[in-house]
Parts: C-alpha cells; sequence; structure tokens
C-alpha cells in the first residue's frame, strides 16, 4: 500500500489522472492470473 500512496503523489505532482493509471494496473492484474505477464508471482502490484 505504501507504493500505492507514491504513486498517487506522483500522479499529483505531474497533473495525470491517477484513476486512468489504477485501471491500468488492474486490467494487468486481472491479466496477470491466467498469463504471467509482468514475472511476478502475487497477484497485486502494490
Amino acid at each position: 500500500m505504501e507504493f500505492k500512496n507514491k504513486v498517487i503523489a506522483y500522479c499529483k505532482e505531474r497533473n495525470a489522472n491517477f484513476l486512468d493509471f489504477e485501471k491500468y494496473v488492474s486490467l494487468i492484474e486481472e491479466h496477470n492470473k491466467n498469463i504471467n505477464l509482468t514475472g511476478f508471482s502475487g497477484e497485486s502490484l502494490w
């Protein structure tokens, strides 16, 4: 959860939309359950 807070702060600093980034991360996590796209073994990125 600490990394997620860092990403939120990063997005605020750069006027980026965190919700778009969060949707992207969720999509990766969902597909990673079926196909290991990232090389990590957990079910969540943060």
